[in-house]
């Protein structure tokens, strides 16, 4: 998995993953986390099930904080791996992968000037880890620190 902690040992790595360098995506996480912290906060939801109301926010917590589901977005835009890559590097499901990937692009697809990368035709789908570790063995001293701190 990509974490902004792996990352900052790592600086020169950060540009070819997710196309910005680590200065420029804390210029950016800390634009998008203002944003996000005032879409979130304006679709706050309500549920009704059988008469009952339900207030958003009362399910499990993510399991990487904001700065790092940012840099798994974009990841993903960048290098174009399929939902079920992405959950086998982060550990997580296909479906929590979408979700994640769906609710944060929401927000930067807001940002002036913000080029979306994915749904392009001339970039390959990679289909699986050992496609993704082949095009950016990069990742690999990503892992290799994380191995090393266990």
């Amino acid at each position: 998995m990509i974490t902004y902690n792996k990352l900052t040992l790592h600086p020169d790595i950060s540009t070819r993953l997710l196309g910005v360098s680590i200065m420029g995506f804390n210029r950016l996480y800390k634009k998008f986390e203002k944003a996000y912290c005032t879409r979130d906060s304006c679709t706050g939801t309500v549920k009704t099930v059988n008469n009952r109301s339900r207030k958003g926010g009362g399910g499990r917590k993510y399991k990487y904080d904001l700065r790092d589901r940012l840099i798994m977005t974009l990841f993903w835009m960048k290098i174009n791996p399929t939902h079920s890559v992405i959950g086998e590097m982060w550990g997580l499901s296909r479906v929590n992968v979408t979700k994640t990937l769906m609710d944060i692009s929401a927000t930067l697809c807001n940002f002036p000037g913000f080029r979306r990368y994915y749904g392009q035709e001339t970039r390959q789908r990679l289909h699986s880890v050992h496609e993704v570790l082949e095009i950016f063995p990069e990742i690999r001293l990503l892992q290799e620190r994380e191995e090393e701190l266990i």
